[in-house]
Protein backbone atom coordinates (compact mmCIF):
# COMPACT_ATOMS: atom_id res chain seq x y z
CA UNK A 1 0.00 0.00 0.00
CA UNK A 2 1.23 3.45 -0.89
CA UNK A 3 -0.04 6.41 1.06
CA UNK A 4 0.36 9.93 -0.29
CA UNK A 5 -0.34 12.96 1.87
CA UNK A 6 -0.33 16.55 0.68
CA UNK A 7 0.77 17.71 -2.70
CA UNK A 8 -0.83 20.02 -5.21
CA UNK A 9 -3.14 19.51 -8.14
CA UNK A 10 -0.36 20.54 -10.51
CA UNK A 11 1.80 17.62 -9.35
CA UNK A 12 -0.96 15.01 -8.98
CA UNK A 13 -0.40 13.46 -12.41
CA UNK A 14 3.33 12.99 -12.01
CA UNK A 15 2.87 11.66 -8.46
CA UNK A 16 0.25 9.18 -9.68
CA UNK A 17 2.62 7.92 -12.41
CA UNK A 18 5.42 7.58 -9.87
CA UNK A 19 3.19 5.53 -7.52
CA UNK A 20 1.98 3.35 -10.40
CA UNK A 21 5.59 2.66 -11.39
CA UNK A 22 6.43 1.59 -7.82
CA UNK A 23 3.75 -1.13 -7.95
CA UNK A 24 4.82 -2.23 -11.42
CA UNK A 25 1.92 -0.86 -13.45
CA UNK A 26 2.46 0.02 -17.10
CA UNK A 27 2.67 3.78 -17.45
CA UNK A 28 1.82 5.71 -20.57
CA UNK A 29 3.74 8.92 -21.07
CA UNK A 30 1.75 12.05 -20.23
CA UNK A 31 0.08 13.92 -23.06
CA UNK A 32 -0.15 17.64 -23.35
CA UNK A 33 -3.09 19.49 -24.85
CA UNK A 34 -2.46 23.00 -26.04
CA UNK A 35 -5.32 25.42 -26.51
CA UNK A 36 -5.39 28.87 -27.96
CA UNK A 37 -8.10 31.48 -28.21
CA UNK A 38 -8.70 30.56 -31.85
CA UNK A 39 -8.91 26.78 -31.44
CA UNK A 40 -11.28 24.92 -29.17
CA UNK A 41 -10.51 21.36 -28.10
CA UNK A 42 -11.96 19.25 -30.93
CA UNK A 43 -13.23 16.73 -28.39
CA UNK A 44 -15.25 19.44 -26.62
CA UNK A 45 -16.50 20.70 -29.97
CA UNK A 46 -17.77 17.20 -30.88
CA UNK A 47 -19.29 16.80 -27.40
CA UNK A 48 -21.20 20.07 -27.84
CA UNK A 49 -22.54 18.87 -31.21
CA UNK A 50 -23.63 15.57 -29.62
CA UNK A 51 -25.32 17.39 -26.73
CA UNK A 52 -27.09 19.75 -29.14
CA UNK A 53 -28.33 16.82 -31.25
CA UNK A 54 -29.49 14.85 -28.21
CA UNK A 55 -31.50 17.78 -26.84
CA UNK A 56 -32.71 19.45 -30.00
CA UNK A 57 -31.04 22.62 -28.70
CA UNK A 58 -28.74 25.26 -30.16
CA UNK A 59 -24.98 24.91 -30.10
CA UNK A 60 -24.79 27.91 -27.71
CA UNK A 61 -27.12 26.20 -25.25
CA UNK A 62 -25.32 22.88 -25.67
CA UNK A 63 -22.01 24.62 -25.00
CA UNK A 64 -23.37 26.27 -21.85
CA UNK A 65 -24.74 22.94 -20.63
CA UNK A 66 -21.55 21.03 -21.47
CA UNK A 67 -19.35 23.58 -19.72
CA UNK A 68 -21.53 23.79 -16.62
CA UNK A 69 -22.70 20.17 -16.23
CA UNK A 70 -19.77 18.22 -17.71
CA UNK A 71 -20.58 14.52 -17.93
CA UNK A 72 -24.21 15.17 -16.93
CA UNK A 73 -24.74 17.41 -19.96
CA UNK A 74 -26.10 14.57 -22.08
CA UNK A 75 -28.73 13.64 -19.47
CA UNK A 76 -29.82 17.29 -19.22
CA UNK A 77 -30.00 17.52 -23.01
CA UNK A 78 -32.10 14.38 -23.28
CA UNK A 79 -34.54 15.85 -20.76
CA UNK A 80 -34.68 19.02 -22.85
CA UNK A 81 -35.92 17.01 -25.82
CA UNK A 82 -39.13 16.20 -23.89
CA UNK A 83 -40.81 19.54 -24.68
CA UNK A 84 -40.39 23.06 -25.96
CA UNK A 85 -40.95 24.26 -22.38
CA UNK A 86 -37.89 22.27 -21.23
CA UNK A 87 -35.82 23.82 -24.03
CA UNK A 88 -36.93 27.37 -23.21
CA UNK A 89 -34.25 29.79 -22.08
CA UNK A 90 -34.36 30.74 -18.40
CA UNK A 91 -34.14 34.36 -19.59
CA UNK A 92 -33.25 36.03 -22.90
CA UNK A 93 -29.74 36.93 -21.66
CA UNK A 94 -28.48 33.40 -21.10
CA UNK A 95 -28.07 30.20 -23.07
CA UNK A 96 -29.15 28.12 -20.03
CA UNK A 97 -32.52 26.40 -20.23
CA UNK A 98 -35.38 25.20 -18.04
CA UNK A 99 -34.24 21.56 -18.32
CA UNK A 100 -31.22 22.51 -16.21
CA UNK A 101 -33.48 23.82 -13.47
CA UNK A 102 -35.56 20.65 -13.56
CA UNK A 103 -32.37 18.59 -13.37
CA UNK A 104 -31.28 20.60 -10.32
CA UNK A 105 -34.55 19.76 -8.56
CA UNK A 106 -34.39 16.10 -9.61
CA UNK A 107 -30.70 15.31 -9.21
CA UNK A 108 -28.92 18.04 -7.25
CA UNK A 109 -31.12 18.38 -4.14
CA UNK A 110 -32.35 21.85 -5.08
CA UNK A 111 -35.41 22.75 -3.01
CA UNK A 112 -36.23 26.28 -4.12
CA UNK A 113 -36.03 28.53 -7.14
CA UNK A 114 -33.25 30.39 -5.33
CA UNK A 115 -31.29 27.13 -4.96
CA UNK A 116 -31.44 26.73 -8.73
CA UNK A 117 -30.85 30.28 -9.95
CA UNK A 118 -28.25 31.28 -7.35
CA UNK A 119 -26.38 28.02 -6.74
CA UNK A 120 -27.06 25.16 -9.18
CA UNK A 121 -27.28 27.13 -12.46
CA UNK A 122 -26.32 30.57 -11.13
CA UNK A 123 -27.60 32.63 -14.03
CA UNK A 124 -29.21 35.12 -11.64
CA UNK A 125 -25.77 36.37 -10.63
CA UNK A 126 -25.14 37.76 -14.12
CA UNK A 127 -24.83 41.51 -14.53
CA UNK A 128 -27.75 41.61 -16.97
CA UNK A 129 -30.22 39.83 -14.65
CA UNK A 130 -33.34 41.93 -14.07
CA UNK A 131 -36.75 41.64 -12.40
CA UNK A 132 -38.22 40.61 -15.77
CA UNK A 133 -35.62 37.81 -16.00
CA UNK A 134 -36.64 36.66 -12.52
CA UNK A 135 -40.32 36.67 -13.48
CA UNK A 136 -39.69 34.82 -16.74
CA UNK A 137 -37.50 32.18 -15.11
CA UNK A 138 -39.98 31.64 -12.27
CA UNK A 139 -42.90 31.30 -14.68
CA UNK A 140 -41.07 28.89 -16.97
CA UNK A 141 -39.68 26.73 -14.19
CA UNK A 142 -42.98 26.78 -12.31
CA UNK A 143 -44.90 25.65 -15.39
CA UNK A 144 -42.64 22.67 -16.00
CA UNK A 145 -42.50 21.77 -12.30
CA UNK A 146 -46.30 21.88 -12.09
CA UNK A 147 -46.36 24.65 -9.49
CA UNK A 148 -49.56 26.56 -8.80
CA UNK A 149 -49.61 30.30 -9.43
CA UNK A 150 -49.39 30.80 -5.67
CA UNK A 151 -46.33 28.56 -5.35
CA UNK A 152 -44.66 30.26 -8.31
CA UNK A 153 -45.31 33.69 -6.78
CA UNK A 154 -44.01 32.51 -3.39
CA UNK A 155 -40.85 31.03 -4.98
CA UNK A 156 -40.27 34.24 -6.96
CA UNK A 157 -40.67 36.44 -3.89
CA UNK A 158 -38.36 34.28 -1.78
CA UNK A 159 -35.80 34.14 -4.61
CA UNK A 160 -35.80 37.93 -5.01
CA UNK A 161 -35.33 38.45 -1.26
CA UNK A 162 -32.45 35.98 -1.16
CA UNK A 163 -30.79 37.43 -4.27
CA UNK A 164 -31.11 40.99 -2.95
CA UNK A 165 -29.60 39.94 0.39
CA UNK A 166 -26.80 38.06 -1.35
CA UNK A 167 -25.92 41.05 -3.53
CA UNK A 168 -26.34 43.68 -0.77
CA UNK A 169 -23.17 45.51 0.08
CA UNK A 170 -22.22 45.20 3.76
CA UNK A 171 -22.95 48.25 5.87
CA UNK A 172 -20.09 50.46 7.03
CA UNK A 173 -20.67 49.28 10.63
CA UNK A 174 -20.12 45.64 9.60
CA UNK A 175 -16.96 46.56 7.67
CA UNK A 176 -15.59 48.50 10.64
CA UNK A 177 -16.39 45.65 13.06
CA UNK A 178 -14.35 43.23 10.92
CA UNK A 179 -11.37 45.61 10.77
Amino acid sequence: MISVIGGKLTTAGSLARECAAKVGAKINPPTLAIASEEVIDPTLEHWIVDVADAGGITADTAGAIAQWHGKRAMAVARNARASAEMRALLCPHTAHIVAEAVDAFSNECALTLADVLLRRVPVALGACWSPSCSQQAATRVGTVMGWSEERTAMELEAFQRERDEFLRKPSQAILEAKA
